[in-house]
């Protein structure tokens, strides 16, 4: 039996499009968190990314992206509470 690549590779493109229409998104996604989360817990993330990569994360992220002023708001109403309560 001989399978043609591009016969092959069509029928695949067809059944991953499948997969992702409406009647079986649920199920889709549930199985790729469920993979996803499985193999999150083999590995590490120094194996993934890099100490550059993460750091330019938490720079956008956490530094360079200023704080709406409700959270600073909530950021001082929570740390005086707390002061406080000492």
């Amino acid at each position: 039996m001989t399978f043609d690549k591009q016969t092959m590779l069509d029928a695949h493109v067809a059944f991953e499009l499948q997969r992702w229409q409406q009647a079986s998104l649920r199920a889709t996604i549930g199985e790729e968190a469920g993979a996803l989360v499985a193999w999150m817990e083999t590995v590490s993330l120094n194996e993934i990314v890099g100490s550059e990569q993460v750091m330019g994360f938490v720079r956008r992220i956490v530094i360079d992206r200023p704080l709406a002023p409700e959270a600073v708001d909530s950021i001082r109403e929570c740390a005086g509470g707390l002061r406080d309560a000492q």
